[in-house]
């Protein structure tokens, strides 16, 4: 089992380096983003986060998608890898025929890490959720679907060590937060 976990996780660590744009999680409609182009269906203009988040967060000071070298040391890495975090979903979190994007980022503004969803409609981004500071210094995503049921739970990790996390879910008017249990 491990053999197969360690070849799973050089799959998609070559993925990522071969700038795959998704891969889906079994059969939720939620993808783990890689840091390529995103597109919202086939045939679409992709673009890359990078491109839009300064135009859609401009109270922040060049603001940015996480990445891996945030990851503080190696056993973060190695936990990240080992339990399927990313630093980006994608799906239609909120179930209105759109697709969604939630990330972690981080800004110079300070050193504290960012959530948002944006949405794809039509040809434009729109910034659908924002919480600025939501976890000192770093964050990472997983998808839940277990826990309210033909819901996306979007969970926050504000450490691997998992010190203190957040669900994120559309509740059919807006997007609630709740710390976990």
């Amino acid at each position: 089992m491990r053999l197969l976990f360690a070849s799973i996780t050089v799959l998609i660590l070559l993925l990522n380096y071969h700038n795959c744009d998704s891969m889906q999680a079994g059969n939720t409609g939620i993808y783990f983003e890689f840091p390529s182009r995103i597109m919202d269906k086939p045939g679409s203009q992709p673009f890359l986060i990078s491109e839009v988040i300064q135009s859609l967060f401009p109270e922040l000071t060049n603001p940015r998608r996480m990445s891996v070298t945030d990851l503080s040391d190696q056993e973060d890495l190695e936990e990240f890898q080992e339990g399927g975090y990313t630093f980006v979903l994608r799906g239609d979190f909120d179930k209105n025929g759109k697709a969604d994007i939630a990330f972690v980022g981080k800004s110079q503004t300070n050193n504290n890490a960012f959530f948002a969803i944006l949405e794809i409609d039509t040809n434009k981004v729109v910034r659908r959720f924002f919480q600025d500071d939501f976890c000192p210094n770093k964050a990472v995503l997983m998808i839940d679907p277990s826990l309210i049921p033909r819901t996306d739970v979007i969970v926050v990790h504000c450490s691997m060590s998992g010190d203190y996390c957040a669900n994120v879910y559309w509740d059919g008017q807006q997007y609630v937060i709740r710390n976990c249990d």
